[in-house]
């Protein structure tokens, strides 16, 4: 009986612990066809996913070495594993927490032969 009771404890609270999440990831813009090997500066950027407000912020340093703080608006937050924000230069999604990014084919960044890789898989 006290084996159910703190196992129905435990598992009724994780749920509204579990409402944030964080991904640390690296991104470089490559040459497009390089197989993300002829890369160009790395920029390191964390999403804060915050699945109970629907929000995502981004923070790091940008291309140009400034500091950027961002909350996201243009984000569908499913859960904190599950969630897609959009840019006019790339898309960045997780799927069941792993993360993927696509690069617009309308955006500079695409005509000038590049597109944007994750660096640290």
């Amino acid at each position: 009986m006290k084996a159910t009771i703190v196992y129905i404890a435990v598992f009724c609270s994780f749920p509204q612990m579990a409402y944030a999440r964080d991904y640390d990831i690296q991104m470089s813009p490559c040459l497009i066809g390089s197989n993300c090997n002829k890369c160009a500066e790395v920029i390191s950027i964390k999403y804060d996913v915050d699945s109970k407000n629907k929000l995502v912020t981004v923070s790091g340093m940008s291309i140009k070495g400034e500091p950027v703080k961002e909350t996201l608006n243009s984000c569908d937050v499913k859960d904190g594993s599950n969630w897609s924000c959009s840019f006019s230069a790339i898309a960045v999604s997780a799927k069941d927490g792993f993360i993927t990014v696509t690069t617009n084919k309308k955006s500079s960044l695409y005509a000038s032969k590049k597109e944007m890789c994750i660096v640290n898989k």
